[in-house]
């Protein structure tokens, strides 16, 4: 399984060429309406760029990437965040909470340019693994 900035069929493909069973997608199947995630989650995917994005364990006590806007929505200094130490379970009694209040994404964010049905979404993604499987054999 190969996962990490994966959001297109062309990158499917990568996945398999390099020898991967599976390529795991997060950041770009966010922003379906099948989603659980709320629409303010969705709609900062959308607005948002690689910049916005922080790799901390400061908000959790795990390293993960984090969308800097959600973390100024929930009052926090992205410049200014305090090491995490060790890890603290007792870290969810904040006000603000990892991944409810504070949004995670990948750098694949990028990709992310609308709201649409997880069945649209998955026929763009055969329809780039097609294309990008007939680029290939062309070059051949």
């Amino acid at each position: 399984m190969l996962a990490g900035c994966i959001s297109n069929g062309n990158e499917v493909l990568a996945a398999e060429v390099l020898g991967a069973d599976f390529a795991y997608m997060g950041t770009r199947l966010i922003a379906t309406t099948e989603s659980m995630a709320n629409d303010g989650y969705k709609e900062m995917l959308i607005n948002s760029k690689v910049d916005d994005i922080l790799y901390t364990d400061a908000i959790s006590g795990v390293n993960a990437n984090f969308l800097v806007p959600s973390m100024q929505a929930a009052g926090l200094d992205p410049a200014n965040l305090q090491p995490a130490g060790e890890y603290d379970a007792n870290r969810s009694r904040r006000e603000a909470k990892s991944w409810k209040d504070i949004w995670s994404a990948g750098q694949g964010v990028t990709s992310v340019n609308q709201i649409s049905s997880l069945k649209d979404t998955i026929d763009e993604l055969k329809r780039e693994y097609k294309q990008a499987i007939d680029v290939t054999a062309a070059k051949r």
